[in-house]
């Protein structure tokens, strides 16, 4: 056994299963995944010597963490948060805004920090954005992260989230620091 022939057919393989497991013939993303696997960084965007990499080439956007005024953000956006914040900044009138990009590339910070800002600079009680997920697994995780921004910026101290799951009225909470 040759670890450097052994590496390179598991590489070989792994850039397979990619293409042939995930690949799509919907436009306009046809072809992406084996362009991403085989083509960019001359194969190497995937599989990396003889282990393997699972971080995705995001490009990162021109704006620091304060991009809104009453915050900072906890990392410094990718170009594509920092389009759709332009999209939805509340200082604006909010366009209609779709995300679509890679496991882990920050879709919720996408929607996340503009719904706060908004939030944040709304004076009036009361209800000032519902955000509605498919799963109630998946509302418990993002519930989580609104909870925990929060309650790390200081200006948005005073809001108020909570979370609701199921029809029968059990399923309200409000959130605190971690929830």
């Amino acid at each position: 056994m040759i670890p450097g022939l052994l590496a390179s057919e598991v590489s070989t393989a792994l850039r397979e299963f990619i293409v042939t497991g995930f690949e799509t013939e919907t436009p306009p993303f046809k072809g992406e995944f084996q362009r991403l696997v085989e083509e960019q960084q001359g194969g190497e965007a995937f599989v990396k010597g003889p282990y393997v990499s699972v971080g995705l080439p995001f490009i990162k956007g021109q704006s620091r963490r304060d991009f809104f005024s009453s915050f900072e953000t906890e990392h410094p956006p990718y170009a594509h948060q920092e389009q759709a914040w332009q999209r939805l900044g509340s200082d604006r009138q909010a366009l209609n805004t779709l995300v679509a990009t890679g496991t882990g590339s920050g879709k919720t910070e996408c929607f996340m920090y503009p719904v706060l800002d908004h939030c944040q600079r709304t004076a009036s009680k009361g209800i000032k954005a519902i955000v509605i997920y498919p799963m109630n697994a998946l509302a418990t995780d993002q519930a989580k992260r609104f909870a925990k921004e929060i309650h790390q910026q200081p200006v948005l101290k005073g809001l108020r989230v909570g979370l609701f799951v199921g029809g029968d009225g059990q399923g309200t909470q409000a959130m605190g620091r971690t929830r």
